[in-house]
């Protein structure tokens, strides 16, 4: 177990370096031992790091059947953080895909969970994903209005993405000056 978590955070960390051969190669060695030791719950988280590889390499079906087999894990195991992590993941694959529809099924099934949860940092994260979807729906209002909720209860981990969606947002309401 420790030399899975080892080899996936190394895989995690290539990943953000941009050194993607050598992330897969790890994330496939730490889930495959996390399959042998039975540990479902990280072998999800895994399967949602090869997910985000696929899909930073635009190979969104690969990352669709990736991000899936995490849900599937996550949510057998009613595991309420992994559970929101995996349905986030899969939104998100279906939003770059443009399946809009299923995007916002699915963040809103996590955002459920996260307000079950009491978390105001993942709830928040996960409303501002859901306002980002809206902005490509065209639903600038209710964006933001949504972006404006999650800046001002300042517990949001991306301040300057948040900040430019609603520019954005505003902008395309006529809102010029704000």
């Amino acid at each position: 177990g420790i030399t899975a978590g080892a080899l996936h955070s190394w895989g995690d960390a290539l990943f953000g370096t941009g050194q993607y051969e050598d992330a897969l190669d790890k994330l496939e060695r730490a889930a495959a031992l996390y399959r042998e030791i039975g540990n479902r719950a990280a072998l999800g988280t895994v399967y949602n790091s090869i997910g985000r590889l696929y899909r930073a390499h635009g190979r969104l079906d690969d990352a669709l059947q990736w991000q899936l087999k995490a849900l599937e894990l996550h949510q057998t195991l009613g595991r309420s953080l992994e559970h929101m992590q995996s349905l986030n993941a899969v939104a998100t694959v279906h939003q770059f895909m443009g399946n809009l529809t299923k995007a916002r099924e699915y963040y809103e099934r996590a955002l459920a969970l996260a307000e079950e949860s009491s978390s105001p940092r993942i709830q928040n994260f996960l409303r501002a994903n859901i306002a980002n979807l809206n902005l490509g729906l065209g639903q600038f209002e209710r964006a933001a209005a949504t972006l404006e909720q999650v800046i001002t209860a300042g517990t949001d981990a991306y301040p300057s993405l948040r900040y430019g969606q609603l520019s954005f947002a505003q902008l395309k309401l006529g809102r010029h000056q704000d």
